[in-house]
């Protein structure tokens, strides 16, 4: 894990400077998989921005992105959880 986080670190913190794609992480955490159609409702923020969001989650290898739905990559599970380990603690 600390391995790919020294490989995404640039592409980690575009992702940490961007709002919606903070909302975008916030709302993946809660669901499972989020369908394309169901995004504007989940996440606040103009279509092109929620676009940039899910381009740059995908980049930093948080998210995988179907046809039909985004869901948190293994990666992206395994960093929330970490990030909520160290929260608590």
């Amino acid at each position: 894990m600390q391995k790919l986080e020294r490989q995404n670190q640039e592409r980690l913190a575009a992702v940490y400077l961007d709002p919606t794609a903070q909302q975008l992480i916030d709302a993946l955490d809660r669901k499972t998989s989020i369908r394309w159609e169901d995004l504007p409702n989940m996440v606040e923020g103009k279509p092109h921005d929620i676009l940039r969001s899910v381009v740059l989650l995908a980049g930093a290898n948080l998210c995988e992105a179907s046809p039909t739905r985004l869901r948190l990559s293994e990666y992206g599970d395994k960093l929330l959880a970490t990030e909520a380990e160290q929260v608590n603690s």
